[in-house]
C-alpha cells in the first residue's frame, strides 16, 4: 500500500494520474496535436499555402508533442519521487533531442528559402547536423527503453531483462553503424551529397540480418510483457484506491471494517469461553456439595443471562 502513496484523496490517485507538471505537459501535447492537424488540413484545402515557414511550424509543433509525450513517464516518476536522478537525466536528454530536431527543421526551412542560392557548405552542414540528431535520438530511444525496463522490474526477472537489454543494444549497434557508414560530402544536390562506406556490407551478412530480426522480435515480445506488467500494476493500484472511501479530512479505510469485525468476533468467542468456564466451575462446586441446589440454579441462571 505504501508503494502507491495512498495517504488521502489527492495522493491516492497521484500514482495513476501524475502531478500538475505531468498534466500540464500532457495537455500541451494534446493541444499541439490539434493545432498541427488543423494547420495541415488548412494547407491541404488551400486556405494556407504550404510555405517553408508553415512546414517548419507544423514540424516543430509535432516534435514538441512527440518528445513531450515521451517525457511523461519520467515526469510522473519525478513527481512521485521515484528514481529522481535518472528521471532528471532522461528528461534533460529528451529536451536536448527535441531542441536538436527543432534546430534541424528550421535549418531546412532556411535552406529552402535560399533555394538555388544555398552553397555546398550549407547543405553539407545541414546533412551532418541531421545525421548527428538522428544518432543522438536513437541513443535516447534505446536508453529510454532500457531505463523503463530497469525501473519497472528492478531485481525481478533478471534473465528476461538481460535478453531485452542485449536485443536493444544490438538494434542500436546495427542502426548506428549503418548511419555512421553513410558519409556526407560537399555537393549542390542532396542526391549527390551521400556516399556509403564498404564496411556497411557487414550488416548484410546472413548472421547480422538474422540477429537484427531476432532482436526486433525479442523487443516486440519484451514490450508486450512490460505493458502487461504495467497494466496489472495499474489495475492493482486501482483496486487499492477503490477499497478506500475518501472524506474531507483524509482517507477512511473500508478494509478496516473486516478487521474490526474479526476482533469483535474474537472478543465474543473469548467471552463465551469465559462463561463456559464459569458454568463448569459452578457445576464442580455443586458436585462437591459446596453450594446448595438453590444457589446453583440461581447462579447458573445469572450466568446464562450474560450469554
Amino acid at each position: 500500500m505504501d508503494r502507491f502513496n495512498i495517504k488521502g484523496k489527492k495522493d491516492g490517485y497521484t500514482y495513476m494520474k501524475g502531478g500538475s507538471v505531468y498534466r500540464l505537459i500532457r495537455s500541451i501535447a494534446i493541444a499541439g496535436l490539434f493545432v498541427a492537424a488543423g494547420l495541415l488540413v488548412f494547407t491541404i484545402t488551400g486556405i494556407f499555402s504550404m510555405s517553408a515557414a508553415i512546414f517548419g511550424l507544423i514540424s516543430s509543433i509535432a516534435v514538441i508533442c512527440i518528445f513531450g509525450v515521451s517525457s511523461l513517464p519520467w515526469v510522473k516518476r519525478l513527481e512521485n519521487k521515484q528514481v529522481k536522478k535518472a528521471s532528471i537525466v532522461f528528461i534533460s536528454f529528451i529536451g536536448i533531442c527535441a531542441l536538436l530536431w527543432i534546430i534541424a527543421i528550421w535549418m531546412v526551412v532556411a535552406l529552402i528559402n535560399m533555394g538555388e542560392g544555398a552553397s555546398e557548405e550549407q547543405l553539407t552542414t545541414l546533412l551532418w547536423f541531421i545525421k548527428l540528431t538522428i544518432l543522438v535520438s536513437l541513443q535516447l530511444l534505446i536508453s529510454s527503453f532500457i531505463g523503463h525496463t530497469i525501473v519497472r522490474f528492478g531485481k525481478e526477472l533478471i534473465p528476461f531483462q538481460v535478453v531485452t537489454f542485449l536485443s536493444y543494444l544490438f538494434v542500436d549497434f546495427y542502426l548506428s553503424f549503418a548511419l555512421i557508414c553513410v558519409v556526407i560530402k560537399p555537393a549542390t544536390a542532396i542526391d549527390q551529397a551521400f556516399s556509403v562506406l564498404p564496411q556497411i556490407d557487414i550488416l548484410g551478412t546472413r548472421f547480422m540480418v538474422t540477429m537484427f530480426i531476432l532482436s526486433l522480435v525479442f523487443m516486440a515480445i519484451s514490450n508486450g510483457v512490460i505493458k502487461s506488467v504495467e497494466a496489472n500494476r495499474i489495475r492493482h493500484s486501482t483496486e487499492i484506491v477503490a477499497q478506500h472511501s475518501f472524506g474531507e479530512e483524509g482517507i477512511s479505510i473500508v478494509t478496516e471494517q473486516p478487521a474490526k469485525k474479526e476482533e469483535e468476533e474474537k472478543e465474543e468467542k473469548k467471552d463465551e469461553i469465559s462463561l463456559e468456564e464459569k458454568l463448569h466451575k459452578l457445576k464442580d462446586l455443586f458436585d462437591k456439595n459446596l453450594i446448595t441446589e438453590k444457589e446453583y440454579e440461581e447462579k447458573r441462571a445469572e450466568i446464562l443471562k450474560q450469554m
